[in-house]
């Protein structure tokens, strides 16, 4: 069971410290703009590292995004999948641009995983390219 953001500090563990532990990273989702307050939620947590999961992106997230997204190290932007039962809601790949844009401005890996479609990765290129932003934190 997900946990809502407004919640997660208080069962965070005792010894949870400053950073968090060195091998969590902390992450949420939002796929409508009404949702980004979740942002804002998660960056009052300590952590090694926050990440965002615009999967499915069911709108353009701009340009309400660039006041949330500081503070975060790492994005994941997809359409939907329709997992096989329904079919996927519209997703424009101008929306994913406008993420990828943002990210590279402000020097946050970004990984596209694929556009909208029943194939769980029918196509991962944006623009021709494969976008397999990873976080490089360092590994003491």
């Amino acid at each position: 069971m997900a946990i809502p953001n407004r919640c997660l500090l208080d069962r965070l563990p005792a010894d949870w410290g400053g950073t968090g532990y060195k091998n969590v990273w902390l992450g949420t989702g939002a796929e409508l703009k009404k949702y980004l307050f979740r942002l804002d939620d998660l960056r009052k947590i300590p952590c090694v590292l926050r990440w965002l999961d615009f999967a499915p992106m069911l709108e353009d997230l701009m340009p309400e995004l660039a006041e949330h997204i500081d503070g975060f190290g790492w994005v994941n932007a997809s359409g939907e999948t329709g997992c096989n039962y329904v079919d996927p809601r519209p997703f424009d790949l101008q929306w994913a641009r406008n993420v990828r844009d943002l990210c590279f401005s402000k020097g946050i890996p970004f990984w596209f995983s694929h556009v909208a479609g029943r194939e769980r990765y029918p196509d991962r290129l944006l623009d021709g390219v494969t976008h397999n932003g990873i976080p490089l934190l360092d590994r003491e």
